[in-house]
């Protein structure tokens, strides 16, 4: 990076002087339906006084065993209350049987023939519903059913994994809020640029910003050059500032704040001493791809391998940048070491040295602090539209790339109610760095909620702008 590309902002701002002064540039419940399977085998003696075993011996003349003796009788005629007993028929011998008077109480037994069934068990009426059951796990539904009487809603119940469970784990709201409404060319802006110029060609001009209506380009008027840039006009048409707020009952509440994505369109004409100069350059945080590595001295981020053709790559991590703590209607960052000098606000003020010299390498945050925003970046360019002495305008012989981590300012919410469309945001004016050290650049953001997106973390999708 060669020395002039350090000039972020104040190039603008120092063409100015130059121009006056052209010789000083260069859980499941079962309970209810257990127990009907064993009815048929344990109600069986009940029903009759009798049990199955006694009708099987009677019917095969087991029960005759162990008769004295018969030898008395020549036969069976004279057993007369022998007659009715059919169920002696598979005696083989009556031998030794000494009296059949008992015998007469067999006449009746043949309906016991078909007892191996249960069938017609009173106790069990009404659970004939339940055959079906092949598993009750996860029937909430059973709860607190005394018996299985009537249960008639458990037919053909298998399984319960369907049922979706309640909401688990943190849920958040993400909340944006635009910096400009309307289209192109006339929006509505709410950003704000501020550049102060001090010296030869001095100056202290106010821009409203907000819209991306252009795409960059940079060079003098007989040699433009356009600027590649993943900040299409059409993807990326205004500004905005998405904050992630802990979320109960689906909406957003006070508490923890993370500030997602910062997008800020800087778009702006200049016009001193018959030369028009044309600004358009993207600030940027949490929407590039970064690297640590091959960045100029001191800096902790940087874009590496950019030039006309080839922009930054898109990243929307949906990831936090920086975060603070919102209470009522303020949102105060966390801490940062970044000690950016206070704002020069309004056109009537004169900027101090440390307001003049505050550059990108001051501007680094070598600690990952929560409060700062991480990799803050500006892209695109720079170009003398028309005048004579354009070629005297720095930073427009390569595309505009710098980074920096940036402490801000507190955010005013215009009420408590977070989230609900028309919310406004207040981020008041704060320095940017310049690399040069007669120029004061500055920012401030008023943005509007227009979006809002509640869930988990993981399905929330940063695809709005």
């Amino acid at each position: 990076m060669n020395s002039r590309r350090l000039f972020a902002h104040g190039s603008l701002s120092s063409l100015l002087g130059c121009l006056a002064l052209v010789s000083a540039c260069g859980a499941p419940n079962t309970a209810a339906d257990g127990g009907d399977s064993s009815d048929s085998a344990s109600r069986i003696d009940a029903r009759d006084g009798s049990s199955a075993g006694d009708v099987v011996d009677d019917m095969q003349g087991s029960a005759d065993t162990g008769v004295a003796s018969d030898a008395s009788m020549p036969d069976d005629v004279s057993a007369p209350m022998d007659t009715g007993v059919e169920t002696d028929s598979g005696v083989s011998s009556d031998s030794g049987v000494s009296s059949d008077s008992g015998v007469a109480m067999d006449t009746g037994l043949r309906t016991d023939t078909g007892v191996a069934t249960d069938t017609g068990v009173a106790t069990d009426t009404g659970v004939a519903t339940d055959t079906g059951v092949r598993s009750d796990t996860g029937v909430v539904t059973d709860t607190g059913v005394g018996g299985d009487s009537g249960v008639v809603t458990d037919t053909g119940v298998r399984t319960d994994s369907g049922i979706p469970d309640a909401a688990t784990g943190p849920q958040f709201c993400d909340v944006v809020y635009a910096v400009s409404t309307g289209t192109c060319p006339m929006p509505t802006q709410t950003g704000l640029f501020h550049t102060i110029k001090t010296g030869l060609g001095a100056l202290n001009q106010q821009f409203r910003v907000g819209a991306n209506c252009t795409m960059p380009r940079r060079g003098s008027p007989r040699t433009p050059v356009d600027v590649a840039t993943p900040f299409t006009p059409m993807a990326f048409p205004r500004g905005f500032v998405r904050l992630r707020f802990n979320a109960t009952g689906g909406a957003p509440v006070a508490g923890p704040v993370q500030l997602v994505e910062y997008f800020m369109p800087i778009e702006f004409d200049l016009s001193a001493s018959g030369n028009i100069v044309r600004t358009d350059i993207d600030h940027s945080a949490g929407l590039l791809a970064y690297t640590n590595t091959g960045c100029p001295m001191g800096v902790t981020g940087c874009i590496t391998g950019v030039t006309d053709t080839r922009g930054p790559t898109l990243s929307r991590r949906c990831a936090p940048v920086a975060a603070g703590t919102v209470t009522g209607n303020t949102l105060m960052w966390g801490a940062c070491p970044v000690r950016t000098p206070a704002a020069c606000v309004g056109t009537g003020c004169t900027p101090t040295s440390p307001q003049l010299t505050w550059g990108v390498t001051n501007s680094q945050d070598t600690m990952s602090s929560a409060g700062c925003v991480t990799n803050v970046n500006s892209w695109g360019g720079i170009r003398c539209q028309s005048g004579a002495l354009c070629g005297f305008v720095p930073n427009t012989d390569e595309p505009t790339n710098y980074t920096w981590d940036q402490a801000l300012p507190s955010v005013t919410f215009s009420s408590g109610t977070y989230g609900a469309m028309g919310t406004t945001i207040t981020i008041n004016e704060f320095v940017v760095p310049d690399n040069q050290n007669d120029v004061y650049s500055g920012t401030a953001v008023t943005a509007t909620a227009v979006h809002i997106e509640c869930g988990a973390a993981a399905s929330i999708t940063c695809n709005e702008s």
